[in-house]
This record gives structure tokens, C-alpha cells and sequence, in this order.
């Protein structure tokens, strides 16, 4: 017990942060995940690629990312479209984005491109114009964009 106490101090002292890449949809991974990021409550956890989200959200991923919301040092990048499917549609990647922000919050969602993988699906700037053009208040997408990101990744 003292040994792992020790490691996790040395560990928040150093001011960590873990990026965290695995199927949402895959109920295990979930569970080992919550049960080990629990003992570690400040340490920053970013989830890419938005956990790997079906075209149709449903079933388990959109559950697993309730549970995976309840963690309050968890963000989740949304990126890496063209990992799922390579004709990832920018109205599914909107509904995506929209699920995100309903579950964790408009704080704790950051927008990211998986350069240069994402060129399989789209050019970069196109990317970019897409996440423009989602519904969103101009301050929230200024959130996702930037604000979360530079403090999450600011120490």
C-alpha cells in the first residue's frame, strides 16, 4: 500500500497526463479502465478519438460514455473519423460531437485532427470547416477548438 501510494505522489507531483486510446464499445475495457483511472482522481486523463464511436450511436459506446463521463479528470478528444469508417459523414461526426457535449460537457470535449491519418477521409482544412459549421454558439466551439485543450494540456 505504501509503495503504490508513493507512486501515485510521485506521479501527480510530475504533473502527468495519460492519453487513453481503446473501444468504448467494448464493455471490459470500460470496466478494467474506470476501476484503474479511480485510484488516480487528479490525474488528467484525455480519451482519444472519441473512443472509436460507431456511425449509429447507439447500444454501448453512448452507454459506456455515461460511465466514462462520471469520471471528473476524464476528457475525451473528439478525432480520428477515419479510423472508424474512411467515409465518416460530418453530419454522424455532428452527431458525435453533440452526444459528447450533452454527456461530459462543453469543458471537457476538445476537437482534434488525427493529422495526418485524417487525409484518408478528408483534407485537413475541410475538417476544420466541417467542425465550423456545426451548431454550436460561437463560445462553445471557441471551447473546443481551444480553451479546453490549452488547459488541459497547461500546467
Amino acid at each position: 500500500m505504501i509503495r503504490r501510494y508513493c507512486t501515485i505522489s510521485r506521479t501527480l507531483k510530475r504533473k502527468l497526463i495519460f492519453e487513453a486510446q481503446f473501444d468504448v464499445k467494448d464493455d471490459d475495457a470500460v470496466t478494467a479502465f474506470v476501476s484503474a483511472v479511480t485510484a488516480l482522481p487528479t490525474l488528467k486523463i484525455a480519451l482519444n478519438h472519441a473512443g472509436f464511436p460507431p456511425l449509429a450511436i447507439t447500444g454501448s459506446w453512448k452507454s459506456n460514455i455515461g460511465r466514462l463521463a462520471a469520471l471528473p479528470n476524464l476528457y475525451v478528444k473528439a478525432s480520428g473519423w477515419e479510423m472508424c469508417d474512411r467515409a465518416f459523414p460530418p453530419g454522424e461526426i455532428a452527431n458525435v460531437i453533440q452526444t459528447l457535449i450533452e454527456v461530459f460537457g462543453e469543458d471537457r470535449v476538445m476537437l482534434a485532427s488525427n493529422f495526418p491519418l485524417t487525409l484518408f477521409r478528408t483534407p485537413y482544412n475541410v475538417l476544420w470547416q466541417d467542425y465550423a459549421q456545426l451548431n454550436l454558439t460561437p463560445q462553445t466551439l471557441d471551447k473546443l477548438v481551444h480553451d479546453n485543450a490549452f488547459g488541459f494540456y497547461r500546467f
